[in-house]
C-alpha cells in the first residue's frame, strides 16, 4: 500500500517495505526490512526499477535537487546498463573487472550523463532522458573500440 506521510516533512513517500525522503535537500531511498539505502539517484533508479511497488507516477515524479545533481554517481548508473553483477561478476562479455576500466568508462561517458542528469527536473524525466541518449549500442561501441569485450571464438 502507498501512502504520502505529511506527518513527517522529511518523508516523501511510504510503499511497501520502501521509504523515500529528503534531508539535507538530498534524496534517500531506504529499504525497511534489510535496511539497504542509497542517496544516489543512479542507484535509486535502479533499485526502482528492479521493485515494481515502486515504479509508479508518485515515484517518476519526484523532484530532483540541485544536491541530489550533484550526489549522482555515474559509475553506478553505468555499471548498471553495462549488466551489473551478473555480467561484471562472470567474464561472458567483459575482458576486465569492473574496477580496471572504471575510469576509462567515465572518462567517455561521465560527461554526458551530466549533462543529461543537468536538464532533468524529476526521477522519471531523467529516466527517459537516459533513454533516448544512452543505449546499449553506444557502451557496446565503447567495449569493442577500445578493446574491452570478450569474443567466443569456435
Amino acid at each position: 500500500m502507498k501512502r504520502t506521510d505529511n506527518s513527517n516533512q522529511h518523508i516523501i513517500l511510504l510503499i511497501a517495505d520502501w521509504r523515500i525522503e529528503r534531508l539535507q535537500n538530498k534524496l534517500h531511498l531506504i529499504n525497511k526490512i534489510d535496511e539497504h539505502a542509497t542517496n544516489d539517484i543512479f542507484e535509486m533508479m535502479k533499485w526502482i526499477k528492479c521493485n515494481k511497488e515502486l515504479s509508479c507516477d508518485d515515484v517518476w515524479n519526484i523532484s530532483l535537487s540541485k544536491e541530489d545533481k550533484f550526489n549522482a554517481n555515474a559509475a553506478n548508473l553505468i555499471y548498471w546498463l553495462t549488466g551489473d553483477d551478473k555480467i561484471w561478476k562472470t567474464d561472458a562479455v567483459w575482458k576486465y573487472e569492473w574496477k580496471d576500466v572504471t575510469a576509462q568508462f567515465l572518462e567517455w561517458f561521465e560527461h554526458r550523463i551530466k549533462r543529461i542528469l543537468k536538464k532533468c527536473q524529476t526521477i522519471g524525466q531523467l529516466k527517459n532522458s537516459l533513454y533516448e541518449e544512452i543505449g546499449s549500442e553506444d557502451f557496446y561501441e565503447f567495449g569493442l573500440k577500445y578493446d574491452l569485450i570478450t569474443h567466443t571464438h569456435e
